[in-house]
């Protein structure tokens, strides 16, 4: 009896686990919101509010070639201010997990725009059959003479169709 209710629980347990599986030609809107602390070439640390609605397309199965618009407010020693940027990249997804990279660019309010590049992974936890709740790593390493670099944790929402 033992024997059948444990397998009954791990019958269970699979059963609720969907798993992601993209096809050719579907499309993606997602988007994220996540807060970091970060520090620029050593100095003190400050803080990042980050907005970042993105779409994708499969050009092969699993394969998202991505976009993101980037909408963040940064503050420091009590100033604020406020950077828009966009993200061009890829993601590949395998059952419920995902990693990938994109190339950023980052303008600020009166100064040239910053490039970075930025390597993310991620779990999709079903919310239905097309919603999940998308919780994610990403790392964000300055190109150039961005010497910046970021670590962030985020939960956003990505719906599939």
């Amino acid at each position: 009896m033992k024997k059948v209710v444990t397998m009954m629980i791990v019958l269970s347990l699979l059963a609720s686990v969907s798993y992601a599986q993209f096809n050719t030609g579907s499309k993606t809107a997602s988007g994220t919101v996540s807060w970091s602390k970060n520090s620029y070439d050593g100095e003190d640390a400050g803080s990042l509010l980050m907005i970042a609605p993105s779409v994708g397309y499969f050009v092969m199965d699993n394969l998202s070639a991505n976009v993101s618009l980037n909408m963040m407010t940064y503050s420091l020693d009590g100033e604020s201010e406020s950077i828009t940027g966009f993200g061009i990249g890829a993601k590949y997804y395998m059952n419920n997990l995902y990693g990938g990279g994109s190339y950023n660019s980052l303008s600020w309010e009166d100064e040239d725009a910053m490039t970075s590049l930025l390597i993310e992974g991620g779990y999709l936890y079903g919310l239905n059959d097309n919603v999940f709740l998308d919780i994610g790593l990403d790392y964000l390493m300055g190109l150039g003479d961005n010497k910046s670099t970021t670590m962030t944790i985020g939960v956003g929402i990505a719906t599939f169709f």
